[in-house]
């Protein structure tokens, strides 16, 4: 419902209308805005949490997500009455990525409980973490324009690496705006890299025009929450 209900937003040629740009406390008497409204104060309940147990961390993310979005066309904005909780179930996250990537999303809807639980040994891990999928990521960039010169790569090798270096670069972001640690060298770079390498040319041949590329079976390229931003 949470999904289907940013429908009834104003919208301007087929894309939605910021909440910067509309009058939200003419908007929200009109009958439609008051449902939504409603909708999201539903969703922002702490039933919703309780009765829904069963759901994993990557479909709270998804609706934290959209929360934090489309909670900005409600005045007051609604609130999420289990941010607390989910905070606590991302700290607590066997992946550390898990735990950067949901608190980033909370992040966006209260910063004051992240700043709240989160303690500075948390960040601490979690930005070496993130320091290395970055540097990962480069290298990776940097090998993918070495070979264009001589044993071009696959390019779905490459649309792999762009994809997930573009998931690694607004990871980071988010990660060192809101923890208010210093990015790390590699941030940069790898957004120069997502800008400068080259795609490879496309494969002559039938052989390699048949040939499937299955992609890679590094452990650090199956992630668990990180893969859902090339989705959204």
């Amino acid at each position: 419902m949470l999904f289907r209900s940013e429908t009834v937003l104003p919208r301007r040629n087929g894309k939605r209308v910021k909440p910067s740009d509309l009058n939200l406390i003419e908007l929200r008497s009109q009958p439609h805005m008051i449902l939504f409204a409603a909708i999201l104060q539903a969703v922002g309940s702490e039933d919703t949490y309780r009765t829904n147990r069963r759901y994993q961390l990557r479909d709270w993310l998804r609706i934290t997500l959209s929360f934090a979005e489309l909670s900005l066309y409600v005045v007051p904005p609604a609130r999420l009455d289990y941010a607390v909780d989910l905070c606590l179930a991302g700290i607590r996250a066997k992946e550390p990525m898990d735990s950067v990537v949901l608190v980033n999303a909370l992040s966006e809807v209260d910063i004051r409980v992240v700043r709240q639980l989160v303690s500075a040994q948390n960040i601490g891990q979690w930005s070496a973490v993130v320091t290395a999928r970055l540097d990962e990521s480069c290298n990776a960039g940097d090998e993918i324009q070495a070979n264009n010169d001589s044993d071009p790569n696959h390019p779905d090798e490459y649309e792999q690496w762009l994809t997930e270096s573009q998931t690694h670069v607004k990871v980071a972001s988010d990660f060192f705006d809101w923890s208010g640690r210093e990015e790390p060298e590699a941030l940069g770079r790898l957004m120069s890299l997502v800008n400068s390498v080259d795609r490879p040319p496309d494969p002559e041949g039938p052989e390699d025009e048949e040939q499937e590329y299955g992609g890679s079976s590094s452990p650090s390229s199956y992630w668990t929450l990180e893969r859902m931003f090339e989705d959204l």
